[in-house]
C-alpha cells in the first residue's frame, strides 16, 4: 500500500463518527478487520456509557413513577430489583421487592 493510499485510509477512519455505530455494525466492524481494534474497542466503550445512561435515566423513571402510583394507591407495589434496591426484602420466586409506604 502506497503511502498516498494510507493518507487516504486514515482521513476515511477519522471521518467514520464510531460513537454512533449499533452493536451489530461494532461487530462487523471488528469481524472485517477493516477498522483498527482500537478504534472499534473505543466506539465499544462510548456505546457502553451511552446505554449505561439510558438505563439508569429509565430506572429513574420507573422508581418515580412506582413512588407516585404508590402514593396514590396507598398499597404495596412491586418493584423490579434494581443494585440500588439490592439486599431489600426481596421475594425469592419473583425477583421483585416490595416497597410498603
Amino acid at each position: 500500500m502506497s503511502e498516498n493510499d494510507e493518507v487516504e485510509k486514515r482521513s476515511l477512519l477519522e471521518s467514520i463518527d464510531c460513537g454512533r455505530l449499533s452493536e451489530i455494525a461494532l461487530q462487523t466492524a471488528f469481524d472485517s478487520k477493516l477498522i483498527p481494534a482500537s478504534l472499534i474497542a473505543q466506539a465499544s466503550l462510548n456505546l457502553c456509557t451511552k446505554l449505561r445512561a439510558e438505563l439508569d435515566a429509565a430506572n429513574a423513571v420507573i422508581r418515580m413513577q412506582e413512588a407516585e402510583l404508590a402514593r396514590r394507591k396507598g398499597r404495596s407495589v412491586g418493584v423490579a430489583t434494581t443494585a440500588a434496591w439490592a439486599g431489600r426484602s426481596a421475594s425469592p420466586d419473583n425477583g421483585m421487592v416490595y416497597l410498603n409506604f
